[in-house]
């Protein structure tokens, strides 16, 4: 439910870079980004903490009385940035120069989910909790490659991510649905030191409210359709710098139909929008980034009612500002 945003965060930073005798003097991956957005300040667009298309289709769904484990275990690949005006960049301009570039960015995180479903009653719900802290590479594998100049860097960095928490969560369930509704927050605990390019913490406080359904078009509740919607404010300025980063929708629908007891196969979108502008004297404009998904995932449970893996292939389109690209998520859920 809860995935790490480092990638996009080590490449949204300062851009420290300068000519020197005619060459172009870099500070990593940043140079990449800095250039390749045009920004007179150097800032490239933040984003938010949330990353749609993560959780499987029915982990909205409260589960039953009883304590969960959940491992979501990550890998994004992205060879695109798409700018403002949602075209792929793959150049660009110095002076009058123009350079080539290609981004190969490979990232892998894993994130460690505690549930708890109390069974309390609270309004008519039942009452649960949950948290979730990533481990993550900040950019693992990612690559600038400068064509014309023979510049390639490479950067890895392994180290926590910041810490969710969703205190209250409220499940009610009915013979044919089940609506959930959830308050959150992130806190910036993750490693993160600003001007840094190994940050993998965000540097700043989000809340998060999210609103969950899910309609089961077959009284034994084999087939399900589900649809939840996200919301994202980000409450607190960036530290270290004058940047306050703009709120965030997220939308995930999904079909979710068990072949059996044990084999479910499913399919589902994200979408994620920007909706409120960047504020502060270090914003680099007032652009909402955004992005659409849509994949399929099959899960199977080896141990029934005990232990289940599902995977999920999501493809990345009509991003603006921001990279496109395409994940591979496998889930692991244990019961106690």
């Amino acid at each position: 439910m809860v995935l790490w945003r480092g990638v996009e965060e080590a490449f949204r930073a300062r851009v420290n870079s300068r000519f020197v005798s005619g060459r172009v003097a870099v500070s990593v991956c940043f140079f990449l980004l800095g250039m390749l957005l045009a920004a007179p300040s150097g800032w490239a667009q933040e984003v938010g903490h949330y990353v749609p298309g993560v959780a499987n289709i029915r982990d909205f769904t409260m589960p039953p009385k009883g304590c969960y484990y959940v491992q979501y275990n990550s890998f994004y690949s992205s060879d695109t940035f798409k700018n403002s005006n949602g075209i792929k960049v793959d150049t660009v301009t110095i002076g009058d120069t123009i350079i080539m570039v290609e981004l190969d960015v490979d990232v892998f995180s894993i994130t460690p989910t505690l549930i708890c479903n109390t069974g309390l009653k609270v309004l008519g719900a039942e009452y649960a909790f949950y948290a979730a802290l990533s481990v993550a590479n900040s950019s693992l594998g990612a690559t600038l490659t400068i064509r014309d100049q023979g510049l390639t860097v490479n950067e890895s960095q392994v180290a926590f991510g910041d810490l969710y928490l969703q205190p209250l969560w409220l499940g009610w369930r009915g013979k044919r649905y089940d609506l959930s509704a959830g308050y959150g927050f992130y806190a910036p605990l993750g490693q993160y030191t600003p001007r840094a390019r190994d940050n993998v913490g965000l540097g700043f406080w989000s809340h998060e409210f999210r609103g969950s359904g899910t309609y089961y078009v077959t009284k034994n509740r084999t087939t399900a359709l589900m649809l939840t919607v996200n919301y994202e404010l980000n409450a607190d300025r960036k530290q270290g710098f004058d940047l306050k980063p703009g709120d965030y929708i997220a939308a995930e629908w999904g079909l979710s139909q068990y072949l059996s007891e044990r084999l479910e196969v499913g399919f589902a979108g994200s979408h994620i929008w920007q909706i409120t502008d960047d504020t502060g004297a270090d914003r680099r404009n007032t652009v909402h980034d955004r992005v659409h998904g849509m994949g399929f995932q099959a899960g199977y449970w080896p141990i029934k009612q005990k232990l289940n893996l599902t995977g999920r292939l999501l493809w990345e389109f009509g991003a603006r500002d921001r990279l496109e690209g395409t994940w591979l998520n496998i889930a692991l859920t244990y019961i106690f």
